[in-house]
């Protein structure tokens, strides 16, 4: 059930053009189609005797109508009936097109025959059925019941119930017509949306995410169109619900237990265009706003963007340490009044794979880590390039962001069973532009007025793996003075 239901809410469009469609369907239907107006009459069938009858008679007679009535709702179809009925009425119509306007039926162990005709005129429907009637019994007792001496039938058809003019029409009114069709449309568009949620292999919330990977969800940022002209949202809107979207990240970073080999993290993605420089950026700015010492490295060689986005100088960087053109301390850069540093991607090199894969490269990240709490890495996608592999290998970890909606789950699996291959480890996964269902528990800090944000920050899955350090020992930590974070 629950996976329907969530079937229902990702493709609640659907569902809404499925009723859109068929409330117009059935509201131009109901006014295209024209009324039918139904009128009855009941014939009474009876077979009589000569002279005076016995009480044997009378019972041969009732049983003897009661056969001839089976017959007589037969006939009453046929062009010998209807025929006749429209020459005296004059209608403009056929035996046969009035034959499926008419229909009879006898109630069993009755002499009852109840003729009923449809038309779209009230007066006109009702003239039918009693003309029928007429018809009926001029047709039985002067030929098909007639006796062979030519003298009078002893069947007799009598009207019992004339036809009424009818007021309201039989097919169902407007308001009718549109309701059924509006409950058609909903079900087909269930029926669409269940089908195309089937069919979706797509990474919508942290459901699909446990379906494929065991790396626990580290953190989810909602989708926010502001992100592109004003991707730190740490620095830009500090206390909007994206902020402590990305603190909720850091805390839950925190508590994963794990064996450093080299102090630093590879924040990556299955494919571009899923917000991990952004996440990176801003994951770097909260944990720098603790007070913890941190280096963000960009190293994505091949389409760099994270010194743009934090706002500083990338003409020299990564590369040039690398090669040994210079220094590492020549081309750190700080970053604000935070202990912040950031080092660029420097020039595209021709060969990043093998650049990133380097002793050089490892005797940095050795550097960096020594130096400081915190360090993270802007690596490329992991399925176009084998960078992120590399760099993973000589990392504590990957951080594994990945776009709600745009990831397949054969992408993500392929992702993480890359990295883990190479002999590296997914830490956990960052879901990014989730789409914004309902309001947060930080609208009370970043909005007084009660009015929802554009932005919703959600409370991330714990982790299934890494332990939730003890109070006790964080205390114990604290205690001893700051601890250089590996």
């Amino acid at each position: 059930m629950t996976s329907y239901l969530t079937a229902v809410r990702r493709h609640v469009v659907l569902v809404l053009v499925g009723v859109l469609l068929g409330t117009t369907f059935g509201a131009v239907a109901s006014a295209a189609s024209v009324p039918l107006y139904s009128s009855t009459t009941t014939l009474f069938v009876s077979v009589g005797s000569r002279g005076e009858a016995s009480s044997l008679e009378l019972a041969q007679g009732s049983t003897a109508a009661q056969n001839k009535v089976v017959t007589f709702v037969d006939v009453i179809r046929t062009p010998g009936v209807l025929g006749p009925v429209i020459d005296r009425l004059d209608l403009d119509t056929t035996p046969t097109e009035l034959a499926g306007r008419v229909s009879a039926e006898n109630t069993f162990g009755t002499v009852l025959i109840d003729v009923s005709v449809d038309d779209h005129d009230a007066q006109t429907a009702a003239d039918i059925a009693d003309e029928i009637g007429v018809v009926l019994a001029e047709v039985v007792t002067e030929t098909l019941e007639r006796p062979s001496d030519g003298s009078q039938s002893l069947v007799l058809i009598t009207p019992v119930e004339p036809a009424e003019v009818a007021v309201v029409p039989s097919t169902p009114g407007p308001l009718v017509v549109v309701g059924v069709a509006a409950l058609a449309g909903l079900v087909l568009g269930l029926l669409a949306a269940v089908v195309r949620s089937g069919l979706d292999t797509r990474l919508h919330d942290d459901a699909d995410v446990a379906r494929v990977t065991d790396a626990p969800l580290l953190g989810a940022i909602d989708f926010d169109p502001a992100f592109s002209a004003a991707p730190l949202a740490v620095a830009t809107h500090p206390q909007g619900p994206a902020a402590e979207a990305f603190r909720t990240l850091r805390t839950n970073l925190w508590f994963l237990e794990s064996a450093p080999a080299a102090g630093c993290l590879v924040v990556t993605s299955s494919l571009t265009g899923e917000g991990k420089t952004t996440t990176t950026a801003n994951l770097a700015l909260a944990l720098a706003e603790n007070g913890s010492s941190v280096v963000v490295v960009d190293g994505d060689l091949r389409r760099p963007r994270l010194a743009e986005v934090l706002g500083v100088e990338g003409g020299a960087g990564l590369t040039d340490v690398l090669i040994g053109r210079a220094d590492l301390d020549d081309v750190l850069q700080p970053r604000g009044d935070r202990p912040l540093s950031v080092l660029a991607s420097g020039a595209i090199p021709p060969n990043p794979s093998e650049l990133l894969g380097s002793e050089a490269m490892r005797s940095l990240l050795d550097q960096l880590a020594s130096r400081f709490d915190h360090v993270l890495i802007d690596a490329p996608p992991l399925l176009p390039v084998t960078d992120s592999v590399l760099l993973s290998r000589l990392a504590r970890g990957a951080l594994l962001v990945t776009a709600s909606g745009r990831v397949t789950s054969s992408q993500l699996e392929s992702a993480t069973r890359s990295v883990e291959t190479a002999g590296g480890t997914v830490l956990g996964v960052v879901l990014t532009m989730t789409p914004r269902t309902s309001r947060s528990t930080y609208d009370y800090a970043s909005d007084p007025a009660g009015e929802a944000p554009a932005t919703r920050a959600r409370p991330a899955r714990l982790p299934r793996r890494g332990r939730l350090v003890p109070a006790r020992a964080r205390r114990r930590a604290t205690a001893s003075g700051p601890r250089r974070r590996a």
